[in-house]
């Protein structure tokens, strides 16, 4: 990142790169900042078998060790209530394996990291 570029611009740059990461692992991308009342979720993917919620983060300094706990409770559960809208709104993804992951980008070395399973949630209600 460079001093001047925003926040926003910094999440917005990690999306891509995580989605471009998404893709060269065959994913599909479904949606992009998907949003409901209760949240957004970053990028939602998917493959034959699974449907991935996907939280992205963009970070520069924080220890590698800490990065499996960025993603707070509160957050989680926005995740979950967003996941839950996205499945009534399109059902044809319900059948498939869940899973709400986490991708870390680096902004210094652009190191990704994908964490599957980051956190396990009921979500069809």
């Amino acid at each position: 990142m460079t001093p001047k570029e925003s926040t926003t611009a910094r999440g917005r740059n990690g999306e891509h790169r995580a989605a471009q990461f998404l893709r060269q692992h065959g994913y599909t991308i479904l949606a992009q900042n998907f949003r409901s009342r209760t949240g957004e979720v970053d990028i939602i993917a998917g493959t034959e078998f699974v449907t991935a919620f996907v939280e992205v983060k963009s970070w520069r300094t924080v220890p590698m060790d800490a990065l499996e706990y960025s993603i707070g409770g509160a957050k989680r559960n926005r995740l979950v209530q967003t996941a839950r809208y996205f499945l009534r709104e399109f059902p044809e993804y319900r059948e498939r394996t869940l899973r709400f992951d986490v991708i870390f980008v680096s902004t210094g070395d652009g190191t990704i990291r994908h964490f599957e399973g980051a956190f396990e949630a009921s979500c069809p209600e």
